[in-house]
């Protein structure tokens, strides 16, 4: 019963961590290509934040145990 009750915040969070990335290794291929300063500027951030919202856990309820 708690996966159905914890799959929607799963499924947004993968989702949001997803497109961070992926903006974030947009900005990167403009980082490279065209304008150096402010592509690596916005890539970076978005990177972090993609990568930050991967490993966060939005509610304890939630939290898949590690099984230590």
């Amino acid at each position: 019963m708690q996966d159905k009750v914890c799959l929607p915040e799963r499924v947004s969070k993968l989702m949001l961590s997803v497109l961070l990335v992926a903006g974030g290794a947009g900005f990167l291929v403009i980082g490279v290509t065209v304008l150096p300063l402010l592509g690596f500027l916005f890539a970076l951030p978005l990177l972090t934040l993609g990568g930050y919202f991967f490993r966060v856990h939005l509610n304890e309820r939630c939290r898949i145990e590690d099984g230590r």
